[in-house]
């Protein structure tokens, strides 16, 4: 094809420079279009062959994943809705056990509510792996979290508390991680959680525009 291509290019400008009319020019000028069409794929094309090994970046961090969660209430822990995954509020547990209870401000440090912050990044990360077949290299794009820390009236440190569970993003997903968020402070949270953490995530759906069944 590029060299039927080029061959008919060089025909045209040869036919050019015998004086033939102006009106080459266009001729020229599409088999030019569509040789570089040819060859560029469109932005979209570009976005779907654009693809990341999150899989091995977790590897490479040492990150080990925990369970997913399950849900503890009437509600399910991830749901689909288009080619976004929405992950229901994460506590700080960690394979069933819970981990970092108490209130920003009084009895939890910052240190350990970011630290919980991050357990949540875990479990959210977990849930999404498991609701895209096993794997995080569905993911496109890290679309928002919303934070919800157990904190004292006079407590401002909310947002540097969630840093915990951003900076995982960002660590595991690079820019595909950058996201937009939410941080509010609360008086109590369910099972004295220190923090709770939702997320949405758009991720790669398959053809028939669904995500593959995960074998966990």
């Amino acid at each position: 094809m590029k060299t039927q291509l080029s061959s008919k290019l060089e025909d045209q400008l040869c036919d050019l420079t015998k004086g033939s009319h102006a009106n080459h020019w266009h001729r020229v000028l599409s088999v030019m279009e569509v040789h570089q069409t040819s060859r560029i794929p469109s932005g979209r094309s570009r976005k779907r062959m654009k693809t990341f090994d999150y899989d091995q970046r977790l590897a490479q961090l040492g990150i080990d994943l925990p369970i997913p969660p399950r849900a503890y209430f009437n509600y399910v822990p991830t749901l689909i809705c288009g080619s976004h995954l929405y992950i229901s509020g994460q506590l700080s547990s960690r394979n069933g056990e819970p981990h970092h209870t108490g209130r920003l401000g009084e009895n939890a440090s910052l240190l350990s509510t970011k630290a919980a912050a991050r357990q949540c990044g875990l479990n959210i990360l977990a849930h999404v792996r498991n609701a895209c077949g096993g794997t995080l290299n569905r993911v496109i794009h890290c679309v928002r979290i919303t934070g919800y820390v157990n904190a004292s009236p006079d407590c401002h440190e909310h947002a540097e508390a969630l840093d915990g569970c951003s900076d995982l993003m960002y660590e595991v997903f690079g820019d595909s991680g950058r996201h937009t968020r939410s941080c509010v402070g609360v008086r109590s949270l369910p099972l004295s959680a220190l923090i709770e953490i939702d997320a949405i995530f758009e991720v790669r759906m398959e053809e028939n525009g669904r995500l593959p069944v995960s074998s966990a």
